[in-house]
């Protein structure tokens, strides 16, 4: 439904840790979107053209990261520009809105900030003095997380409501070859809900940890029952947590060290 593209020579080449993506999967997922794929591409402008039509027409919306800068290196606006066959033109609103901001300092390389695709729209953030860019259907955020992150609040603002994940978990002590074809036999009759088995490398207390995701509480606790029932015969039942929303801070599994 979602995807996302991160733009920057310098992710690509270790220059700079990305921040961004670390931040908007688990707020996505958390709200109930999914997010479908994800690219990180260098500052190419036919790299950056080609990937936006394609990423576009895919998914039902798009959120990219970087390249918006007033520099050389900064072509993001050009490309959705050109993937959308539209002109890059002087915004009169966000024109106004650097003027009022910089003051005495305005210099021509701000108000190169204005100067945007016309099919764009601008979206309320988190600061009023600077709003999201929209074109189509894809949000266009910068890189540097400062100000990625006064605007990312307003994608999700944005964004239509959904009904939010459910989750669930089994732990078991057995390894996954033991209980992979009744799973595989769970997941075909259940093919709404995401079930996954993830080998446990780092703890004691179990060898592998079944997860449930779907919308649907009902079908959500009757796989449930199915991935409790399939553990208990085997008799390699370790832990459970039983069916509630997802949270991926809480839910999710993280590496020591």
């Amino acid at each position: 439904m979602i995807s996302i593209l991160i733009i920057g020579n310098e992710i690509l080449t270790a220059q700079v840790a990305d921040f961004n993506l670390g931040y908007m999967l688990p707020r996505l997922a958390a709200a109930g979107y999914q997010v479908d794929e994800v690219r990180i591409v260098r500052d190419d402008l036919d790299v950056i053209v080609a990937t936006i039509r394609q990423l576009s027409q895919r998914s039902r919306y798009v959120i990219s990261t970087g390249g918006i800068g007033p520099t050389h290196d900064d072509v993001t606006l050009k490309a959705y520009a050109e993937a959308f066959s539209v002109s890059l033109e002087s915004h009169p609103q966000m024109e106004a809105i650097i003027t009022s901001h910089y003051g005495d300092r305005l210099t021509e390389a701000h108000l190169r900030h204005a100067i945007l695709p016309s099919n764009i729209e601008l979206i309320p953030g988190a600061d009023p003095r600077w709003p999201v860019l929209k074109v189509a259907n894809c949000f266009v955020l910068p890189g540097l997380p400062e100000a990625f992150l006064k605007k990312f609040p307003g994608v999700l603002s944005a964004l239509p409501s959904l009904p939010t994940w459910q989750f669930a978990a089994v732990m078991t002590h057995c390894e996954e070859a033991v209980f992979a074809k009744g799973l595989t036999l769970i997941q075909n009759q259940h093919p709404h809900l995401e079930i996954g088995s993830y080998p446990n490398w780092h703890r004691d207390d179990y060898r592998a940890k079944i997860t449930l995701k779907g919308r649907q509480h009902g079908d959500l606790v009757i796989g449930y029952q199915k991935v409790l029932a399939l553990l208990t015969e085997l008799g390699s039942l370790a832990a459970q947590i039983d069916p509630q929303p997802y949270d991926p801070q809480r839910h999710g599994d993280r590496f020591p060290g």
